[in-house]
């Protein structure tokens, strides 16, 4: 009798020393997995990543590359109208004789004035952002007032004050109907960019009456 539990005995150590064998196997297959998702997990997260950062350095070369062709493009357009207007200079003085010098010199000296004008009031708008819309309004106004500019440092019966006078009010106008426009901040900017253009281009005589009136205003 003692001799059977005693094999008893033997057998259900053996079954229990078993049993714990395998739940400790299966335990260090349920963590071995768990890590393996964990870094499985990871290597996704990263990859999503680097494909985004991949994909964020491209949309910028495109930009770049998109923004170099547009400059490039700008600068042949004003080339092109350099060439037309050295042309038309040219056809002109085989056409005239020496009688029409002095008239053809004056249309010549217009037609610069022209372009220096709208390469200025371009750039000018298009540095302060203003939509084409906007950009031929304000066009159309700084022209008009140009002309009342010009007409005023023309007449000889005001004096250096009053002339200073008219174009100070003269001006005043002017930036009043830009602003009814594109707005008080956005006039702000684009007379910033004006004043900017004016101290490194001294071409668009036509509009230099404004340097003046700044000028005498600081002072």
């Amino acid at each position: 009798m003692k001799k059977i539990f005693l094999t008893c005995a033997v057998a259900a150590l053996t079954f229990l020393a078993s049993e714990a064998q395998t739940k400790k196997s299966t335990g260090k297959k349920k963590a071995k997995t768990t890590v393996s998702s964990e870094a499985k997990l990871n290597a996704d997260i990263a990859k999503i990543k680097q494909e985004k950062k991949e994909a964020m350095e491209l949309q910028r070369l495109e930009r770049l590359t998109i923004d170099s062709a547009r400059r490039a493009d700008e600068m042949l357009a004003e080339q092109t109208k350099d060439m037309e207007r050295i042309a038309w200079k040219e056809q002109k003085l085989k056409e005239v004789d020496s009688t029409n010098q002095a008239n053809w010199k004056k249309q010549a000296e217009e037609k610069d004035q022209w372009y220096a004008t709208e390469r200025s009031q371009l750039e000018i708008n298009k540095a302060a952002k203003l939509s084409d819309n906007q950009g031929r309004q304000v066009k159309a106004i700084n022209i008009s007032y140009n002309a009342k500019a010009k007409a005023i440092i023309e007449n000889v019966e005001f004096s250096e004050a009053q002339r200073k006078e008219q174009l100070t009010a003269l001006n005043l106008e002017r930036r009043t109907k830009i602003k009814a426009i594109i707005g008080n901040n956005k006039e702000k900017n684009l007379e910033k960019e004006r004043s900017k253009y004016a101290v490194k281009h001294t071409d668009d005589k036509e509009s230099a009456w404004l340097n003046e009136v700044a000028i005498t205003k600081n002072k």
